[in-house]
C-alpha cells in the first residue's frame, strides 16, 4: 500500500492506480465507517440516490465531491445498519503523484466537500459506526 493523501484526521492508501482502496482515521475505538460501491459515472450515482429515495432510504451525506480522491459520493444507512457509499469518478494516480497534506484540504466554514450542497448527518454516521464496532474475539 502507498499513502495517497493525508487530511487532519484521515489517511487514504492505495494498492494500484485508484486513489484509495482503504482510508483509516484516528479514533477512540476500531470500527467500520462505511462500505463503498464504485458506480460507472455520476449519473449512476444520482440514479442510485433516486432508487434509494424510492425505497424510503435517504442520504445522510451527499451528493457531493470529496477532496482526497476527487470522487463524487452519496452516503446512506443500509437496511442492515452499515453506512454505504455510492461513488464514481475516483481519481487515478501514478507513482509520480504528490501525497496531499492536511493543508491541501481546507474548506470554507460550514462546508466539507468541493460542492457544499448537502450537510452531513453526523448522528446517522455515529449510529452506523456503533453498530459495526470491532470487538476482540474471546480467548
Amino acid at each position: 500500500f502507498r499513502v495517497s493523501d493525508r487530511t487532519g484526521f484521515m489517511n487514504f492508501v492505495r494498492c494500484d492506480r485508484v486513489h484509495h482502496a482503504i482510508a483509516y482515521a484516528q479514533s477512540d475505538n476500531s470500527m467500520l465507517n462505511h462500505i463503498a460501491f464504485e458506480m460507472t459515472d455520476i449519473d449512476a450515482v444520482m440514479r442510485g440516490i433516486g432508487r434509494m429515495k424510492d425505497a424510503g432510504i435517504a442520504t445522510f451525506w451527499g451528493p457531493g465531491r470529496h477532496g482526497p480522491g476527487n470522487n463524487v459520493f452519496a452516503y446512506f444507512v443500509a437496511p442492515f445498519g452499515a453506512a454505504v457509499e455510492y461513488t464514481s469518478e475516483i481519481q487515478r494516480v501514478g507513482s509520480s503523484y504528490r501525497t496531499g497534506k492536511p493543508e491541501d484540504w481546507k474548506w470554507p466554514p460550514n462546508r466539507n466537500d468541493h460542492w457544499g450542497v448537502s450537510a452531513r448527518n453526523a448522528a446517522a454516521i455515529s449510529q452506523a459506526e456503533r453498530k459495526f464496532r470491532f470487538r476482540p474475539l474471546a480467548a
